[in-house]
């Protein structure tokens, strides 16, 4: 696997560098693209593991992590490289990543705040947004499943 230096995108990498260690800790890096660059991924066996088929790679979100202590597939999206993921975009990897018997779990991850402002006017509820510039922080689309009282904390 080439190392994150290699990468191109600052957000991809602070994908890599600051939201894995801070939300999925024991995420393994499966898959990694840029587009229209070579991906990185950790190995075929893994993608096969998985369920995946390499030949729905095109479908594949820029981002793939799993988190096999929580059963957690995570998959993201980094608008500026892709559009920002969809509902649509959600039932699409549903199918292409719903078999392997994971919870999926889908983010968007932003460079900054500013450019969640698309995903706003239409949000793809049951997904998160991440932005690079404040990596302490998600935005959840869920509903009520994470409301309540948060302990304030300095930003």
């Amino acid at each position: 696997m080439r190392g994150n230096g290699d990468l191109r995108n600052a957000v991809v990498r602070a994908v890599l560098e600051a939201f894995r260690p801070r939300f999925i800790p024991q995420g393994r890096v499966v898959w990694v693209n840029e587009v229209c660059k070579p991906a990185i991924d950790v190995s075929d066996d893994d993608v096969r593991e998985l369920g995946l088929k390499r030949s729905q790679r095109r479908q594949f979100p820029n981002v793939v992590l799993h988190d096999k202590e929580r059963g957690w597939l995570v998959l993201i999206d980094v608008p500026g490289i892709r559009r920002p993921m969809s509902g649509k975009r959600c039932d699409a990897l549903s199918r292409a990543f719903g078999a392997g018997g994971l919870s999926l779990v889908f983010v968007n991850a932003f460079k900054r705040r500013r450019e969640l402002q698309e995903l706003l006017a239409e949000p793809p509820w049951g997904t998160s947004a991440w932005i690079a510039n404040e990596p302490r922080h998600m935005i959840h689309f869920n509903g009520p499943k994470f409301l309540g009282p948060y302990e304030r904390e300095d930003s």
